[in-house]
């Protein structure tokens, strides 16, 4: 249950995709991707920023399913020198790459400064967060 306000008006709702629709997506999820000269597919790359300070059990579920609907899926870590951080990046990019082994589309690079111009520098056309 959802719950929204407008106007000082509170209303609930629930939203829910329908099942043909998620059953599609998860099927083709890359004929999403297609140019706009001639229509045929593009490599979808994706970018999953965080600082995975530690990497979460959370964080490798969203892993896996961005990878099955992107041809490339880069891990970004973020190097913050402003937080105090539990490890260091270097360790953290080695936990993600021992835990995403297995993921053929997957790596995992370290970054700092803006997120968008990592995705640039890398030709990203999707980026991944999760709730």
């Amino acid at each position: 249950m959802i719950r929204l306000k407008f106007n000082d008006k509170t209303h609930r709702s629930s939203f829910r995709l329908h099942p043909g629709l998620e059953s599609a997506i998860m099927a083709e999820p890359k004929r999403a991707f297609h140019s706009a000269q001639g229509g045929h597919q593009t490599m979808a790359t994706a970018v999953y920023p965080g600082s995975f300070d530690p990497v979460t059990k959370g964080h490798l579920d969203i892993i896996k399913r961005a990878a099955k609907i992107n041809d490339h899926l880069i891990v970004a870590v973020l190097n913050n020198s402003a937080k105090n951080p539990l490890f260091t990046v270097e360790e953290r990019v080695e936990l993600l790459k021992e835990c995403c082994k297995g993921i053929q589309n997957v790596s995992v690079e370290s970054f700092d400064g803006l997120t968008v111009e990592f995705a640039k520098k890398r030709h990203a056309s999707v980026m991944v967060r999760g709730l």
